[in-house]
């Protein structure tokens, strides 16, 4: 074996190291912010500052209104801060991006299948229940996660 062969072997592991600890690092971030998100939200139920109608409706305005704009900013990638830096060209990005759109299907399609052949069968839920739980499992925490996976990408 050769000092060049060794080194190039080297730097190959090296590279793959870097790209784990970035990953690692990145979900790291991701986690920590969805506990503050979690804990913020258990601190304020509990001390009754955080009503049900209040969860609905932040819940709906999270939905309908935040999420949508949280993922067209972060998929337009623009600086919002008035400089002269011109915007990435929205059609190019979603050439490139396109797969995006298809993600959802594919985890609501994983969760549900998931659901049917192994929770459902090796689980004790009564028949009158099993419909919601398919759906519970098939689509998983549609508001909190979205924003956390989002700010990560």
């Amino acid at each position: 074996i050769n000092a060049e062969y060794m080194g190039s072997v080297i730097s190959v592991v090296v590279i793959m190291a870097l790209d784990f600890l970035t990953s690692f690092l990145v979900s790291l971030r991701s986690l920590g912010t969805y506990l503050v998100l979690l804990s913020a939200g258990f601190m304020l139920k509990r001390r009754g500052l955080f009503s049900d109608t209040l969860s609905k409706d932040l819940a709906t305005i999270s939905l309908h209104v935040t999420i949508p704009c949280l993922l067209f900013t972060g998929v337009l990638n623009c600086q919002q801060d008035f400089s002269t830096t011109q915007c990435p060209d929205l059609l190019s990005t979603l050439q490139t991006a396109w797969l995006i759109l298809l993600w959802p299907f594919f985890v609501v399609l994983t969760g549900i299948a998931l659901a049917r052949f192994i929770v459902l069968p090796f689980s004790a839920i009564p028949s009158n229940f099993r419909s919601t739980a398919l759906v519970a499992v098939g689509f998983p925490n549609s508001t909190g996660m979205p924003i956390t996976i989002l700010s990560a990408i």
